[in-house]
């Protein structure tokens, strides 16, 4: 059976609200849930609550107010006020009985104001965080019927009870009462202390429907002149907003077995407003984890300085030593290298086309040699200067004539940046 309830429960509504019961306080009719309001925060229910389980032939109704206020999260303040009440007695057989609300018939009918029950609730384990809701309610009637009409019996009665409260897989709601009713002793009547009990369910079905049951009871302990009694009832609850809700069920008296009992079907009628816990909302999901970070830009291009107004230093035929016409482009480039130590150079050997290759190989690099060498002689490190031979490879100049082969014979500068350490 739970298992179908929870199959209706599953894919609709997967949570169990809290709706307010004919007492007004949470639960299902007559049976109370442990679940409490919030601090400084009001429940408030009306209810048309029609029972009828009595020997005689009698209607029994009751209009009622019920208010609460959360003194902490777990305790609350409440009441509830029966503002009408109606009954017809109609006996059959010359029988004679007592309402088992302990209600003492004198007239066949009366409508006027009822008793007051007014009390406190204790939420022990919150169902919501622990896997089982238990409470405590304390209550006390406070004689406020007509004594002499027989409606009340002018004494205080004391109401205690556990509350017990799980829900399965937090979809359906099970409920369960258990505690006793001391009764007032009226003069010239006895009315027994009662056990009282009850068991409901709440299955939410749909987006704000509930499918609500509940039976409960009482037992009379032995001296009293009252009977047991036990009530079942079957109902739906459709909440209007997340905190309002408005239940509709019938009753019957299971235990009308009696053909004095001509009324043993009834009904309730419930429209409350009990304030939803707060739920926190879900933590946001964790930021996205930040991007790469973007690959260093490239290093900026290196800017060599402008090497001085030296093209080729230039040598005599055959010859590799320096010309004095040439010391003067020498001087200014290694003031330059002085000036720029970040640089390297490196120096190459030319040559014309006369003679063989390997002679113009050797001499190319001996004219590369030389420049080094003077260069070094001006305080350059030797380090910072390569030399290289093209003999006659690389011509920069005609060498079919004279006039433009001997600007072949040249040393060439290339510059180069310094490499890091």
């Amino acid at each position: 059976m739970v298992a179908l309830l929870v199959g209706m429960a599953a894919g609709s509504y997967a949570q169990v609200r809290t709706g307010n019961s004919s007492e007004g306080d949470s639960g299902i009719f007559h049976v109370i849930s442990s679940q409490t309001v919030s601090k400084g925060r009001l429940w408030f229910g009306v209810a048309h609550d029609n029972l009828d389980r009595d020997p005689l032939d009698a209607d029994e109704s009751h209009y009622r107010v019920g208010l609460g206020f959360g003194i902490t999260d777990w305790l609350q303040v409440q009441a509830a006020w029966d503002v009408l009440t109606q009954y017809d007695v109609d006996p059959k057989g010359g029988a004679t009985g007592f309402f088992n609300t302990q209600f003492i018939s004198r007239n066949t009918w009366f409508s006027g104001l009822g008793d007051l029950w007014a009390g406190l609730k204790l939420r022990v384990l919150d169902v919501r965080q622990q896997p089982v809701g238990l409470g405590v309610l304390a209550r006390v009637k406070i004689p406020a019927a007509s004594a002499s009409d027989g409606v009340g019996t002018g004494k205080v009665d004391l109401d205690v009870r556990g509350l017990l409260e799980f829900n399965v897989q937090d979809t359906v709601g099970l409920f369960g009462n258990a505690g006793f009713l001391l009764a007032g002793k009226p003069e010239a009547h006895r009315v027994g202390n009662q056990f009282v009990y009850g068991a409901g369910l709440a299955v939410p079905y749909k987006t704000r429907l509930q499918l609500v049951a509940e039976v409960s009871g009482g037992v009379v302990q032995s001296g009293g002149q009252i009977d047991d009694y036990t009530d079942l009832g079957v109902g739906l609850r459709w909440f209007i907003t997340d905190n309002w809700n408005v239940t509709a069920a019938y009753r019957r008296n299971v235990q009308a077995g009696s053909d004095l009992s001509q009324h043993p079907d009834g009904g309730t009628v419930v429209l409350g407003y009990w304030p939803q816990p707060k739920v926190a909302a879900p933590p946001p999901p964790p930021p996205p984890p930040p991007p790469p970070p973007a690959p260093p830009p490239p290093p900026p291009p290196v800017v060599v300085p402008p090497a001085p107004a030296l093209a080729e230093v230039y040598f005599d035929f055959d010859r590799y030593e320096i010309r004095p016409t040439e010391v003067e482009k020498l001087d200014k480039l290694a003031q330059y290298l002085k000036d720029h130590p970040d640089v390297n150079i490196v120096v190459e050997g030319h040559t014309c086309y006369i003679g063989t290759d390997e002679y113009n190989m050797a001499l190319g690099f001996h004219r590369a040699e030389a420049v080094k060498e003077y260069l070094v002689s001006k305080g350059i490190d030797a380090a910072r200067i390569e030399t290289v031979s093209y003999g006659e490879t690389q011509p920069k100049y005609d060498n079919a004539q004279e006039i433009t082969r001997r600007f072949n014979r040249r040393a060439w500068f290339v510059i180069r940046e310094k490499p890091k350490p």
